[in-house]
């Protein structure tokens, strides 16, 4: 198709939106072009044919791809919290039941976007990142401290617990999406809800029994051979 056709076509394609949903088609026809040559590959011209809008509207939503992106990815954040922050605010089930739905909602949620995170992770601001992922990890352990108070759940240092547990589940979910291996779906999301059980439960085995078993007691000193 020559050039002049193909502007012609895209302007009959054109019709008067809503700017919600305008954006929504930007963003979606983003995520697509991003999801075939990466961020950095992308072109704005491609992202506006396939939205079949001009790059001059395209402009007045973002200031670049990158902006794009950001967007994407803040779009992708907000509903990531909000789905933590719902369970959390659960007034029904026990503290424990609602930590273990935290990290099997929230694996699920970044499986069934794997695309979605691939392409767009390391194109945003790891600073940003950091501080929502702050923020999120102490919002989670505020929840365990109100488990303790209650008599349900166990943790000698609530935040550290949660920050340890959140980066583990987090880093295994990143590298298993960007590395390309098989993702498991339902064996990740039931071992994320087992650890935060295990981490959590006021019936986890006692520091002590980790213990080697050829430990001395306290206070006994080890027989050296000469």
């Amino acid at each position: 198709m020559r050039v002049v056709d193909k502007q012609m076509a895209l302007k009959r394609k054109r019709v008067a939106k809503p700017q919600e949903e305008r954006l929504d088609d930007l963003l979606a026809a983003a995520a697509a072009i991003f999801g075939e040559q990466g961020v950095t590959g992308a072109k704005v011209e491609d992202i506006t044919e396939k939205a079949g809008v001009s790059k001059g509207t395209f402009y007045l939503y973002f200031t670049s791809k990158e902006h794009a992106a950001d967007m994407l990815w803040q779009r992708y954040i907000d509903r990531y919290l909000r789905i933590g922050e719902d369970i959390l605010a659960r007034d029904h089930g026990s503290h424990l039941d609602r930590l273990v739905a935290v990290f099997e909602a929230l694996t699920e949620y970044v499986l069934a976007n794997a695309g979605l995170h691939r392409t767009v992770f390391y194109a945003t601001h790891s600073e940003e990142r950091r501080a929502m992922t702050q923020k999120f990890i102490s919002a989670i352990a505020a929840a365990v401290r109100q488990g303790i108070a209650a008599g349900e759940l166990h943790a000698d240092e609530p935040e550290l617990m949660v920050e340890v547990l959140y980066h583990g589940i987090g880093t295994s979910l990143h590298d298993a999406i960007a590395g390309g291996q098989p993702l498991r779906a339902d064996a990740r999301i039931r071992t994320a809800g087992e650890l935060a059980r295990l981490t959590f439960s006021p019936q986890s085995l006692p520091r002590t029994a980790f213990a080697p078993k050829s430990a001395a007691p306290a206070g006994k000193k080890v027989r050296r051979n000469a």
